[in-house]
């Protein structure tokens, strides 16, 4: 018997019967790729929703359908679908406004095509929504939201505007932050770690909660499946959180570098962050702003994941150190970690 059935046959939730069709939006992005990849090996069919005007690739395998987030259209591509996973996002812009339309806005209108087909929606939003959370204090599902960054702030519109349709069948998955192949946010640690850098941001005590994406796509595919997960939020992520120490020598060691880290003032990270906003003026948009200053000097991202294994049956078990070493051979593989000079 195979791990996968002993654990389903073990496990303490009630499946729906389903009819292995699934529509997953943001299908090209690192998150959405993995999923698609997921669903398809295990032996879903699987809609990849990709918006109009994008080249990007997807899985092989995978039917593409080319669909703007309006209600009309999306109602189409989710005809006989037992589940969409709503990934679509947007992550970098420069004002509040710029995410909502897409973070909130968007996300309203998958939500009243999936009601019209009786499509069961789980909505991929972020701890971002949920706020900063610590080792003594993790952030929990019954906490009062509190999202430091514009880009939180919308992923928790969205969660409400889900929750404000009558009808609609819809689950709440609010991920740790996500890394392993395909990822291209932690790439710049692992590219400076090449070159024997380290940066620190504040105390290298500080504590977070991550997840693997082969883990996360696991979970995900659970939350699609779950009678019990309907009408529920969750964080899900990583049972053991590490500090920012343990993740920079994890990559130190994945690299084959020494660890010596060194410290970034907070001085020159707002003033990094304000060239950000500045940016955005002139249509720059990059992975530093004002907004994200706030994330990245919080007290710590952790969140409890507890809810999720109790109810589901799940936990993430991908140990930070394999995880790392993997996304470092992918990296590797795919040219984008080459050794310093």
């Amino acid at each position: 018997m195979s791990a996968r059935r002993e654990w389903l046959l073990r496990a303490r939730v009630v499946l729906v019967p389903v009819n292995r069709t699934a529509a997953v939006t943001g299908a090209t992005g690192f998150i959405g790729w993995n999923l698609c990849e997921w669903l398809r090996d295990e032996g879903w069919s699987v809609r990849a929703l990709v918006r109009p005007g994008s080249g990007k690739p997807t899985p092989a395998g995978v039917e593409r359908l080319v669909v703007p987030l309006k209600q009309d259209e999306l109602a189409l591509s989710l005809q006989f679908a037992e589940v969409v996973f709503h990934l679509a996002a947007l992550t970098r812009a420069p004002n509040y406004s710029a995410y909502a339309r897409i973070n909130a806005q968007g996300t309203h209108e998958v939500g009243l095509a999936a009601r019209r087909t009786a499509t069961r929606l789980v909505y991929v939003s972020s701890q971002a929504a949920g706020g900063p959370g610590t080792t003594e204090t993790p952030r929990r599902e019954q906490d009062l939201p509190a999202p430091v960054s514009a880009y939180g702030a919308s992923k928790l519109a969205g969660e409400k505007a889900l929750q404000q349709i009558d009808g609609l069948c819809w689950v709440v998955v609010r991920p740790s932050a996500v890394y392993g192949p395909r990822d291209k946010d932690f790439l710049i640690l692992f590219q400076l770690a090449v070159w024997g850098l380290f940066p620190v941001i504040g105390d290298p005590r500080t504590a977070y909660t991550l997840i693997h994406v082969r883990d996360l796509v696991r979970g995900l595919e659970i939350a699609g499946r779950s009678s019990e997960a309907i009408g529920q939020e969750f964080f899900l992520g990583h049972p053991e959180a590490c500090t920012s120490e343990d993740i920079l020598r994890a990559i130190a060691d994945a690299v084959g570098r020494s660890h010596r880290p060194f410290r970034v003032p907070r001085s020159l990270l707002w003033s990094l962050c304000s060239l950000g906003n500045l940016g955005s003026v002139v249509g720059r948009t990059g992975a530093l702003n004002r907004s994200r200053y706030a994330e990245l000097t919080a007290d710590g991202f952790v969140c409890c994941v507890e809810k999720f294994a109790t109810m589901l049956g799940f936990e993430a078990t991908i140990p930070i150190a394999e995880g790392i070493a993997e996304t470092a051979a992918w990296y590797r593989e795919h040219g984008l970690l080459r050794p310093a000079p």
